[in-house]
């Protein structure tokens, strides 16, 4: 028992740093900023934004004409809890304000941040 010590502190070590970093990755996708980007400046077409926090992968698609959204598209996108399904209306909010300067979801804020960088994020390539 007394060799197993030793690997069990590294073991438990090794959990609270992972735990340190990951709550560090979703504080900085909560308190980063979103641009509310100039639709006027988007040139007709369809765009991919994407973001990534932790493990969660998020990919959309944008459309565009007469510089509106028509449509926001989710590609990917984590799904693992009710709270990141929950988060996806933010993005009928987009659509519904043709702005990125809306609330994010209440209960979803990190999950809502992540779709709404991907948006910011394909509308920049709409302005190249």
């Amino acid at each position: 028992m007394t060799k197993l010590f030793p690997i069990f502190i590294v073991m438990i070590a090794a959990l609270l740093n992972a735990s340190c970093g990951f709550r560090k990755e979703v504080q900085k996708t909560r308190e980063m900023r979103i641009e509310d980007i100039d639709l006027s400046k988007i040139k007709d077409g369809v765009y991919q934004g994407s973001y990534s926090y932790v493990d969660a992968e998020f990919l959309v698609e944008v459309s565009v004409k007469d510089h509106r959204i028509e449509k926001i598209d989710i590609i990917e996108a984590f799904t693992g809890t009710p709270y990141a399904v929950k988060a996806r209306a933010v993005v009928d909010t987009v659509v519904a304000h043709q702005s990125l300067n809306v609330d994010v979801i209440t209960g979803a804020t990190t999950t809502s941040k992540a779709y709404l960088k991907c948006i910011e994020n394909a509308l920049k390539e709409g302005m190249k």
